[in-house]
């Protein structure tokens, strides 16, 4: 006989992970399926030429104690991970035509790195930095809700942070700066969405930067500590992991009851289903259903982001004193970054291509991930979505041609090279990701998880992860908690309501009244 599970999980990524302890630890019965011969998606490393590479994790932000991202660990009860932070004074470097500048921790102390460069516009960057502390706080705001079921919290406010997430990146700030090249600062982290600033969320780079102003971190041990501390976790819990098993088919079987099958043939049944596939993946999953007309909608309307393309390097070069520090380096090469994004959707490559390079050797340097005398190297670039291999050879030439700008005759001390392509998340035309409606696709009892819901990176897939498992909860225990449900489903109307209302002037007006109530 089929056994009957809680809740299936579709991928074993750090959401996946996150929504599988969080549902356990609150006594469900979890199955997760991952297709790839081993569990953990990009937190995934691998291992050439004796040198272990992660995939998914350069850097981490908000883990100084009593930070959001630390305060979720500890929330999943990962106490014992350890992160090295990345040096205060520089986090990032971030270079342009003829321009550098750097990102330091603090959000203030990087407002006056900015106001000494560009003295002019030091009232537009000290009120648009006001606005990014109102938006770290409204995050604090639905991060309380969550936990503390806060709901007028939620309905008050939630609609500014919905609101602002409609928005792309230039019209934002267009608004606030008249120096082009200052707004590229502000567009920096848009790489990590493989999208130009016209296209990305305004919202979610607005996070991006806070997360890191607040310190950036590396894991002691790199992405291999976390995901063993998941499936250790998981484990003793006694969660079913099962590997190379690639879900091809879900039938709705009746209410809270799904079974789904796989490549192998298997076949397994749950009450309530998460994916971190991605919304469309998933839709075309159903065979005998169809998600509703909202979410068919909303998936009609995603089109795909620039993929990442990875560059592995393995040098007897000491890249210390090469000039690197643990740092990463942002290395755009150009004013006009619109001009960049449209040539690669076009599938044209500059001569000089933009990437971000990232060494785990200098972020972890007693870790050892590289034998004796062996540094560890990352460079990081947008890509066309199925770039030929002619393409990829040349990406590869030329990042390596423009790392030696940073690391004098880098190619010449190459011990190993690779490369590799990860798909980034569907974005819709409206310059927001999926995440518009929140975890849900247009299904009783199916919940998305991972990079297509709120974004990118380690901490918003986690997120994303605690969403999801909470829905699954609520789907699950609706026969305890109907009135609960149907409350939260009229918050969230009353939430999208408030957010035609709100207007981006209103922000500052109805944050202002947030810091007096929690007075």
């Amino acid at each position: 006989m089929t056994p009957l599970y809680d809740t299936l999980i579709i991928g074993t990524g750090v959401s996946g992970l996150t929504a599988a302890l969080r549902l356990v630890r609150k006594g469900h019965s979890v199955l997760l399926l991952e297709s790839a011969a081993e569990i953990g998606g990009l937190l995934n490393p691998f291992v050439r030429n004796r040198c272990e590479f992660d995939v998914g994790v350069h850097y981490l932000g908000e883990l100084g104690e009593g930070q959001s991202m630390r305060r979720l660990f500890d929330f999943l009860g990962l106490v014992d991970l350890q992160f090295r932070e990345i040096n205060p004074a520089c986090v990032d470097r971030f270079t342009f035509a003829d321009y550098e500048t750097r990102l330091v921790k603090g959000i203030d102390r990087w407002g006056d790195v900015l106001v000494k460069d560009f003295p002019k516009e030091e009232a537009n960057i000290r009120k648009f930095l006001e606005l990014m502390k109102e938006c770290r706080e409204l995050n604090r705001v639905v991060e309380d809700g969550l936990h503390a079921s806060d709901l007028p919290g939620m309905v008050r406010y939630g609609g500014d942070l919905l609101r602002l997430s409609r928005m792309s990146l230039a019209a934002i700030t267009k608004r606030y700066f008249d120096d082009p090249l200052l707004r590229n600062v502000f567009s920096g982290p848009g790489a990590d969405f493989g999208l130009p600033a016209s296209r990305a969320s305004a919202l979610l780079t607005v996070n991006s930067l806070n997360h890191y102003l607040a310190g950036g971190y590396y894991p002691v041990g790199g992405s291999r500590a976390i995901r063993d501390a998941f499936v250790d976790a998981l484990r003793a819990e006694g969660v079913d992991l099962l590997c190379n098993e690639a879900v091809t088919n879900i039938t709705v079987l009746g209410e809270k009851r799904f079974q789904v099958r796989t490549a192998n043939e298997a076949r397994f049944e749950a009450r309530s289903i998460i994916s971190t596939v991605g919304a469309r993946v998933t839709a075309d999953m159903l065979d005998n259903r169809r998600p509703n007309f909202m979410a068919r909608r909303k998936i009609d309307r995603l089109e795909p982001s620039l993929d990442a393309f990875c560059v592995f390097v393995s040098t007897d070069l000491n890249l210390a004193d090469a000039g690197m520090t643990d740092a990463n380096v942002w290395h755009y090469g150009t004013d006009d970054l619109e001009a960049r994004y449209s040539d690669l959707q076009a599938g044209r490559i500059a001569d000089q291509p933009s990437f971000m390079m990232s060494s785990p050797t200098l972020k972890d340097p007693e870790s050892t991930r590289a034998p004796g005398g062996q540094s560890i190297l990352q460079l990081v670039t947008t890509a066309p979505a199925q770039a030929s291999q002619e393409m990829r050879e040349q990406l590869v030439a030329r990042l390596l041609e423009g790392a030696e700008r940073y690391i004098p005759n880098l190619r010449e001390h190459v011990s190993y090279s690779d490369h590799t392509t990860v798909a980034r998340p569907a974005h819709a035309r409206e310059q927001s990701v999926f995440g518009g409606m929140f975890t849900r696709v247009g299904m009783p009892g199916m919940y998305l998880a991972g990079s297509s819901v709120l974004g990118g990176g380690v901490m918003a897939c986690m997120k994303s992860g605690v969403l999801a498992a909470r829905a699954a909860r609520v789907h699950l225990e609706r026969d305890a908690l109907g009135q609960l449900d149907d409350l939260s489903r009229a918050m969230s109307w009353v939430g999208r309501k408030a957010m035609l209302r709100t207007t981006p002037q209103k922000l500052h007006s109805n944050l202002h009244q947030l810091k007096r109530d929690r007075r």
